[in-house]
Formats: C-alpha cells, structure tokens, sequence
C-alpha cells in the first residue's frame, strides 16, 4: 500500500466522512478504535524509519501525553474524581500516537497532495448526493429544522457536510500551487474549494480562507485571470452577496448580544472560574462521567450555552493549560516565521493565531480536530527538515 492511500483512509475515518444514519453502528468510540488501530498498524506495516523519527520529534508526543497526565490531576484533587474514569474520559487523546506514525513513514509532499485531493472528490460528491438526497444523511427532525430555515429566509443548502476538513486543507494546498505555478488546473481547485466554504457559510472558515484566497488571486499569474475571475463573479456574485449580508447581519445581532453563546463560553470558562498557578500551567482536567465536575460543566452548557468546543483552543486552554497551548504555538509560530515552509502551511497556522475558536485540540471524542492539528505539527517538522520543497 502506497502511503497516499494510507493517509486516505485516516481521512475517511478522521474527518467526519462517516454518515452516522447510514452508519449508526460506527460510533464516535468505534471511530476512535478503528483510528487507533489504523495509526498502529500504519506504523508496522512501513518497516523503515524516516529522518523525522528522532528522539526530539518523538519527544513531542510523549509531551503531550506527559501535560495530559498533569491536567488529570487536577480534577482528582480538586473533585475528588477517580483517576481511572479520568483516563477513561481522555481516551480521545490517545490519538495523538498518529503524530508518531507519520513520522515514521515520513509521506511526502505528493503523497499528501495526492491523498487530499481524493478526499476532496470523495467530500464533493459526498455533498451532492447530500444535496438531492438529504433523507440519506439526516434525520426527520434535522429535515424538518433545515426547511423551517429556509422558509425564514436562511441561504442554508446542507445541513450536513461530510469531509469538509479535507476540503479546507485541499484549499489551502491548491493555493500554494496556485501563486507558485500559475496552474489553471491549481486555479480551478483553489476556487472550487473556496465556493464550497462559501456555500458552508461558516464565519470562522470564511476569515481564514478568503483573504488568502484574494492574495492568491493577486499574485498568481494565470492566463485569462481576469475573465475567468469576472465569469465567476456574473455567474455566483447575487449568492455570494446574498450569503455575505445574511452572514454580516447574523453576526452583528449575536455579538452585540450579551447572551451569545461563544461570549458565555469565554465568560465561564476563561474569567469565571478559581486558578491557581497549577490550573493556568496544567489546566482544570477533563470530567469523566458520573462526577460532580462533569455536572459543573453540564449545567453550564445547559443553563448558558456555554460550550467549550464553541471557543477552540481557548476551551482546550480551559480544560490543558497554558502548557500545552504553548506546544500548539510553537509550532504554530514556527510554521508562519522560518522561511522554509511554503506558503499553505503559513497560511493554514495563520488561520490557527487569528481564528482560534474553530481549531479543537483534545476536546472529548472531536479527535478528528486533533488530528488536523497533528497533520499541521508533522508538516512544520517535515518542511522544516527537507530542502524539497514544491510550494514555496
């Protein structure tokens, strides 16, 4: 097996391609079971050890293994909660030992580009099948809501969109070869992939898509630009406003609102709660099920709808600390500073700095966030480790 189709099949099972209703049996736990399955027998099956797999790349997997340890504590003791429940509820960071498979067998830039761009196929047909056969994906009652919307106006399409993850990195890669090879078929990918988040209509992904998309748009040097840009522009420009004032006027009544669910979030979670020097470095803990903690946080999400997978990786500063975000930055700062790494992983960690509150890092069973991350890790130490380099 080539290492594309290894890395395609850890997308399939990692980036929410799974239908749950045709599916039902492929839960969030058998998910993470067959992941972890897939990133072990991943790392046996390629026999020989790449470049990357030093004691100092691998240290950073048992770092983080080290800091989860740490923040587990902290509920034990200040909860009084059984610490085997607490591994048992933190059993979605074990997903962490892919960062180790990949550097192991070390794929490599085609072989990610190949992978991405099959899943991005795989993630558009999946949404057009979801868009004249809705009944497959969703439930009565999802059918229902998304047809009240629309009947109150919304410029909702999908409720449901399998393997949008893949879509956004397949972005941001098609871009990088777009401003350095002027290819039309990079150009077509490119904004392809940017309609798509457009039609998502998701505010967090549209920031940290769009600006780039436009520099890309500047700096690349593509025959018939301008007309196929003013094509695009004829033929999509009434949705795209349309999308754009329903999104500017969303987003104007929930921030001017005091009660909006992400300002409750960052309220409870960040300024709310009793630190010490121990919960600011390690962070207050995941609760495991059944406990006092875990009923702390449920009456949070129920009475304010403060959720913390609504605020990113502040909530996974919330529950981890400032050590661990502080390995998340690392990396995240290394990959927009050394001037060895091209562009698409500068622009996919600057989206991480400025729109923190859509990226997830070991939150509950959302490993696939996790994943994504660990897939930004792998690539700063690859670039930063190889003198090959496609999109620069």
């Amino acid at each position: 097996m080539n290492k594309s189709t290894y890395l395609i099949i850890s997308g399939l099972i990692s980036f929410r391609f799974i239908p749950l209703k045709l599916f039902p049996f492929l839960t969030l736990d058998v998910q993470l079971i067959l992941m972890l399955i897939w990133s072990i027998w991943g790392f046996y099956y390629y026999p020989n050890y790449s470049d990357l797999y030093t004691n100092k790349n691998r240290s950073v997997v048992f770092l983080f293994f080290i800091l989860f340890f740490f923040s587990s504590l902290t509920p034990v003791f200040r909860y009084n909660q059984d610490f085997i429940a607490t591994a048992i509820a933190m059993r979605g960071n074990l997903v962490i030992i892919f960062l180790l498979t990949l550097l192991k067998i070390k794929p490599e830039e085609e072989d990610l580009y190949a992978s991405f761009k099959t899943l991005t196929i795989i993630a558009l047909a999946l949404s057009i099948i979801a868009f004249f056969f809705p009944h497959l994906f969703l439930s009565t009652q999802a059918l229902y809501n998304l047809s009240f919307r629309q009947s109150q106006g919304s410029t909702d399409i999908l409720a449901i969109w399998l393997g949008y993850p893949a879509v956004i990195f397949y972005f941001y890669m098609s871009l990088g070869r777009m401003i350095q090879n002027t290819g039309k078929d990079d150009f077509l990918w490119c904004t392809l992939c940017m309609l798509y988040i457009f039609i998502m209509q998701n505010r967090s992904m549209l920031i940290g898509t769009v600006p780039f998309y436009i520099y890309g748009l500047i700096k690349a040097d593509i025959r018939y630009k301008n007309l196929i840009i003013m094509l695009i522009a004829l033929a999509m420009g009434g949705f795209i406003y349309t999308i754009v004032s329903s999104l500017i006027q969303e987003s104007t009544e929930q921030l001017s609102n005091s009660n909006y669910n992400r300002w409750q979030a960052i309220d409870f979670y960040l300024f709310e709660q009793k630190n010490n020097f121990y919960t600011l470095i390690f962070g207050h803990g995941v609760p495991c099920a059944n406990s006092n903690y875990l009923e702390y946080i449920r009456n949070a999400q129920n009475n304010r709808f403060a959720i913390a997978s609504d605020i990113g990786l502040l909530g996974s500063y919330f529950f981890y600390g400032f050590s661990t975000l502080l390995v998340i930055y690392y990396f995240v700062f290394l990959g927009i500073l050394k001037r060895n790494i091209p562009l698409y992983v500068k622009f996919y960690c600057l989206w991480i700095l400025l729109v923190p509150t859509i990226h997830l890092f070991a939150q509950g069973m959302e490993f696939g966030s996790t994943i994504r991350l660990l897939f930004i890790i792998y690539l700063v130490i690859y670039y930063n480790n190889t003198s090959v380099n496609f999109y620069r």
